[in-house]
């Protein structure tokens, strides 16, 4: 296994395991949501190999629309702001295979920045959001997680 992959898997762990211990339940959630893309990226390594990205690649567009599907539920439903950014950034991903999909080539770098990259983005998100709910929880008590449905 390449360092950077690990490494990464690292920095990853770290967090959803900052998640899963400081978090409230929208933290547990997105940090569940980004572990389950990253675990299909792992299963896909295995048995196809690396992404090359030389290519528009349908899989890795459908993994990413899913993704950005219960991130943006997620940010729906969340008393929580950074949710928000993780959707946003998985929209990148989602733009970005979207971009490469009407283009000629050589967009190999781009491509693999644009669909990559954004899992620091959520990872800085679910990061940022699990230390200040765990500050805010501490100052002023347990508050809701969810946002509350107002009756018609």
């Amino acid at each position: 296994m390449p360092v950077d992959l690990i490494l990464v898997l690292a920095l990853s762990a770290g967090i959803f395991g900052l998640a899963i211990w400081r978090g409230g339940e929208p933290e547990k959630f997105g940090a569940a949501i980004i572990a389950l893309n990253m675990c299909i990226d792992l299963v896909v390594l295995e048995f196809v190999g690396r992404w090359d990205f030389s290519r528009f690649s349908t899989t890795r567009f459908v993994i990413d629309v899913a993704e950005f599907g219960l991130l943006f539920c997620l940010a729906l439903k969340a008393n929580r702001v950074w949710p928000i950014f993780s959707a946003a950034a998985q929209l990148v991903a989602v733009g970005g295979s979207l971009a490469v999909l009407g283009s000629e080539g050589g967009m190999q770098i781009a491509y693999w920045a644009v669909t990559q990259m954004p899992l620091f983005g959520q990872l800085l998100a679910l990061f940022f959001g699990t230390l200040l709910h765990s500050r805010r929880q501490a100052m002023i008590g347990p508050y809701r997680d969810w946002r509350v449905a107002h009756a018609p």
